[in-house]
């Protein structure tokens, strides 16, 4: 599931966003199709262009919630994407809508200092997050509290908040310039997910404190994305769409980045 796709900030590509607006709703689909009882085929020699399959996903989902099932948030957020108005008619039931009921379950959270607080509590003293203390579960914490920074100005909690981020952005330095975090967009450990949660802090990867080898982790990046970029039939979309965006967060100037847009749309059968 590719959750941490920054797409909000690449709806104004036009190309770039009908391009993962499909990938992400089939990809939600994929997960929703390997549920027992749902038997969702792929289309082999469809035709659709993305956005009459990106359409059809969306009636799929419509048609499961209207039946019954549960939208979480994750997939509220997919649809938000695709340009639904998740508080129209063919998104109510009981009499209440998607968004109520999205906001509802936010509202059980409680306020964004305690959610801010549960983060920076389950911080280790190395920066890392969480029991198991590894790069894959301190990546989204990393990614949430630099997109919560902005909001936390002149706000108490705001040297908490970046502390945090301060601690968790050396425990990727330190393991990157080290030598145990290699980098690999698609890797399980330090991957694409990883450096956009860095780019999201703030981070100068070009920079000599991010050099590895004689490489710093910017022209890892822009190494490994030019390479999918120079030769996409290669590559499966899902691939393609985490170095795109990768790239976008450390160099959205780049040429490449249209480039991984137009193969993607290329792979929509």
């Amino acid at each position: 599931m590719l959750s941490s796709i920054n797409f909000f900030a690449l709806k104004k590509h036009k190309r770039i966003k009908a391009a993962l607006t499909l990938l992400v709703l089939i990809s939600f689909l994929g997960t929703v199709a390997i549920s027992p009882g749902i038997p969702l085929q792929p289309c082999y020699g469809s035709t659709l262009s993305s956005t009459e399959m990106a359409d059809g996903a969306v009636d799929f989902i419509n048609t499961k919630y209207q039946s019954g099932e549960n939208v979480d948030g994750y997939a509220a957020y997919v649809l938000d994407l695709a340009g639904e108005d998740l508080t129209a008619d063919e998104w109510t039931t009981g009499n209440k809508t998607l968004k109520s009921r999205i906001e509802n379950l936010a509202d059980q959270l409680g306020d964004s200092n305690s959610l801010i607080t549960y983060i920076t509590c389950t911080q280790n003293t190395d920066g890392s997050y969480g029991p198991y203390a590894n790069e894959y579960g301190t990546k989204a914490p990393l990614q949430a509290l630099a997109a919560a920074k902005a909001d936390t100005v002149g706000m108490a909690v705001y040297g908490q908040v970046n502390n945090s981020i301060g601690l968790a952005v050396s425990y990727f330095k330190n393991g990157y310039r080290g030598g145990s975090m290699s980098y690999a967009a698609n890797g399980w450990s330090f991957d694409y997910r990883c450096v956009e949660a860095l780019a999201a802090a703030g981070e100068d990867l070009s920079v000599s404190s991010w050099v590895y080898d004689g490489r710093s982790l910017k022209e890892a990046v822009v190494a490994s994305a030019g390479e999918a970029a120079a030769n996409p039939a290669a590559q499966d979309a899902v691939y393609l769409a985490k170095e795109l965006t990768v790239l976008r967060a450390v160099y959205p100037a780049s040429a490449d980045i249209n480039t991984l847009a137009d193969a993607i749309i290329a792979q929509k059968n």
